[in-house]
């Protein structure tokens, strides 16, 4: 997990986007990107939730960190005593800078989370979680104790939506309580996690996802592979039910030199 670190390595770029392979981009996230992260809008690690995005005329604000919080890995003792949210691995956007790899490196490499060290990284209390000591907890701690207010949160139902369990008392710092309530057209990254992958041909049915956005998702990723087949001109373009045939999944039949793919 501490590979996405390098992400801030990357100076040549303006902002690195950093997604799992199991993450399907569904519209444009320009504003995330076009204009310096932390531009209004959200919520910053060591800082309270912002309500409202400035005027024009308020000068941007450049974060080393945009992020999306998965609060069902912390506890509701944890979330009420206002322990700063555990980082989703699956969504980051950061903006490279060499300053900030190294100080977050050093944390990382210093090791100080956990047994002799307390709860959390240094006795914070913050990573204390599943993945708390890699990047899910090592960015929470670090940029609410040694960079804070560098940090922007968005909203996970809409940039990592993973259609997880409603999060409530308290609700989150920003965005909806329940991702399972957003309509599809309002996701712009989902994530497959809680959905499982569409790959495994078998998307989960949760009594509460009444939107059954589960089974759409998983929809919508075969149809963007159905689309990409059709734009190389490959062999095996499939049919809807074709590449889950009997659960078995039927890989994408890429050429073995890529290079005789159209550009």
């Amino acid at each position: 997990f501490l590979h996405r670190l390098y992400a801030w390595t990357l100076t040549r770029y303006h902002r690195v986007v950093h997604v799992d392979v199991d993450t399907l981009v569904l519209q444009p996230i320009d504003e995330l990107l076009g204009a310096p992260p932390g531009v209004g809008g959200g919520g910053s690690l060591g800082g309270p939730a912002e309500e409202a995005r400035p005027p024009p005329e308020a000068p941007e604000v450049v974060v080393d960190l945009v992020y999306t919080a998965d609060y069902n890995m912390m506890s509701t003792k944890q979330r009420r005593r206002g322990v700063p949210p555990a980082v989703q691995g699956g969504f980051l956007v950061a903006t490279p800078n060499a300053s900030t790899f190294e100080a977050l490196r050093d944390v990382a490499q210093g090791g100080r989370w956990g047994g002799t060290y307390g709860a959390g990284w240094e006795r914070s209390n913050i990573g204390h979680w599943w993945g708390g000591a890699t990047i899910q907890g090592l960015l929470p701690f670090f940029f609410a104790v040694k960079k804070p207010g560098a940090a922007r949160e968005v909203d996970r139902c809409v940039y990592d939506n993973m259609i997880d369990r409603p999060v409530r008392d308290p609700p989150p710092r920003v965005g909806a309580e329940a991702c399972r309530d957003t309509p599809l057209a309002d996701i712009k990254v989902a994530h497959f996690t809680v959905c499982q992958k569409p790959w495994s041909c078998r998307p989960r049915h949760d009594p509460d996802d009444t939107r059954h956005l589960c089974r759409d998702l998983h929809a919508t990723w075969f149809a963007h592979r159905r689309h990409l087949e059709a734009r190389l001109g490959l062999t095996n373009a499939s049919n809807d039910d074709v590449p889950c045939r009997r659960r078995s999944y039927l890989p994408i039949a890429f050429p073995d030199d890529l290079r005789l793919l159209p550009r």
